[in-house]
């Protein structure tokens, strides 16, 4: 009798502990499920304490370690997960995040290849992969971008990374092919129309780039940049691309440089000339599109015109007002200021925000056209490396126009002398810290200075001294 008992009691316990643990168990799984992970690892811990025998349960702790940022731990219950039951191929994919996290990326690759041997057709494994290859891998990385979306072929992820890693290859064909591809079964996806747009630039196919411009201005009718994409295309269509050089985003004039300051004089005054400055002029104030080298020109012309001022004051304060939102006020100011300096490239910037702000496409879009106009075909003058790649100014301000442009921040300015030019030299600070010098050539400038100098000097030669 006591031994049936005993038995009994055995028993009864053994049933209370399986009840208790199977209470654990759903709670856990409950809270993990809604990703409640510090309440599903207080039942997990409960769980394991009474029963240490389930792989899976050891895989779901792990995962709230993980998640928690305790990786050790997680690691500890992968591995015993891994131990209970081999055939669980997932865990080799989470022992590689928890390495991966830990920047130890040879072991995190060594578990992505062991899991990738087992499960072949998980496109996500194969892009985990290439997002632990170190910078230079970029063949490696095409290798598993093709993988994942050779197995996955409609998974967004593997669309945009093979179509980004053909486009930063510049192979501007595949890309667009893997992209337009993907655009067929995510057709309100902005980031692969973007992706297609560039390819389209890349090509040189403007038309077809400024197309798919309009089509992320529907997507995205408040993202600026789509229309700063749009007015660029509309630029470069009226551009003659025999006559810049084309370096990724960057463009160059062939025939205009700072060292035939002489012969964009005569190109300016003479009225046969395509860059006639009086015929430029009437085109833009119609508020038609010029071409990339003609907005220069223009810009350039105008130092033969009468009001020509560049050491004028003609900066405006406008932060108070857009701290303000009164755009109605910063247009005004804009408007008044580029009467006395009609084509400086930050009055245009700031009028186009406020009219974008202010919800005047129309208007908006023709003053981002001559922003833009004219600070890209300053920028199209040189690359400010060297007195001979030096950018074109016609006023100082102009400077760090372009330097703001460029996300540059002045730290240093000097002026010099170079084979009878003039120029400043800034030394410019990046957000990444680096420094560089920046040349400017300001002959237009710094000729007019001299020129009001002489004419104050020979004022005062004609005044009548006074007599003591």
């Amino acid at each position: 009798m006591k031994i049936v008992l005993i038995i009994l009691c055995i028993t009864l316990s053994a049933g209370s502990l399986f009840s208790q643990a199977d209470v654990f168990y759903a709670k856990g799984k409950e809270h993990y499920d809604k990703d409640e992970h510090r309440e599903a690892l207080y039942y997990f811990r409960k769980f394991i304490h009474l029963d240490p025998s389930k792989a899976e349960v050891f895989k779901w702790r792990g995962n709230c370690y993980f998640q928690l940022n305790q990786l050790d731990s997680a690691q500890y219950d992968y591995e015993t997960a891994l131990r209970l039951k081999p055939s669980m191929h997932e865990l080799y994919f989470n022992l590689s995040g928890v390495y991966r996290e830990r920047n130890q990326l040879p072991e995190a690759r060594r578990y992505m290849k062991t899991y990738l041997k087992l499960v072949p057709d998980d496109g996500d494994g194969w892009l985990r992969m290439a997002s632990m290859l170190p910078d230079d891998a970029s063949d490696s990385a095409t290798y598993y971008y093709q993988k994942a979306y050779q197995v996955d072929p409609k998974n967004i992820n593997a669309i945009m990374s093979l179509a980004l890693q053909y486009n930063y290859q510049d192979e501007y064909t595949k890309s667009l092919e893997v992209a337009e591809k993907g655009w067929n079964e995510n057709r309100f996806n902005p980031d692969l129309a973007n992706i297609i747009n560039d390819n389209h630039f890349g090509l040189g196919q403007f038309k077809q780039a400024l197309a798919w411009s309009d089509t992320l201005i529907k997507l995205e009718p408040q993202s600026l940049s789509h229309y700063v994409t749009k007015a660029r295309f509309q630029i470069l269509l009226e551009t003659d691309m025999n006559l810049v050089e084309r370096n990724g985003y960057q463009f160059r004039f062939k025939n205009i440089s700072n060292t035939h300051i002489a012969d964009l004089d005569r190109q300016c005054s003479d009225t046969s000339s395509p860059y006639h400055y009086a015929t430029l002029q009437e085109k833009f104030n119609q508020n038609k599109t010029l071409s990339l080298d003609q907005y220069f020109m223009l810009y350039y012309g105008y130092t033969q015109d009468s009001r020509y001022s560049p050491y004028g004051n003609t900066r405006v304060n406008l932060s108070d007002d857009f701290d303000r939102k009164d755009y109605d006020a910063i247009i005004k100011k804009c408007e008044e200021a580029i009467k006395r300096d009609p084509y400086s490239p930050s009055l245009y910037e700031a009028l186009s925000i406020a009219q974008f702000r202010k919800g005047l496409k129309e208007e908006f879009m023709i003053n981002l056209r001559k922003h833009l106009g004219i600070v890209e075909s300053m920028l199209a003058t040189g690359n400010g490396k060297s007195y001979q790649d030096a950018y074109i100014v016609t006023a100082p301000s102009h400077e760090y126009d372009l330097l703001n442009y460029l996300g540059l921040t002045s730290t240093q300015q000097s002026l010099h002398d170079h084979e009878g030019h003039s120029y400043d030299i800034l030394r410019a600070k990046a957000e990444d810290e680096t420094i560089t010098d920046i040349h400017f050539n300001i002959d237009k400038p710094f000729g007019s200075l001299g020129s009001m100098l002489k004419s104050s000097e020979k004022s005062d030669k004609g005044k009548k001294k006074k007599k003591d």
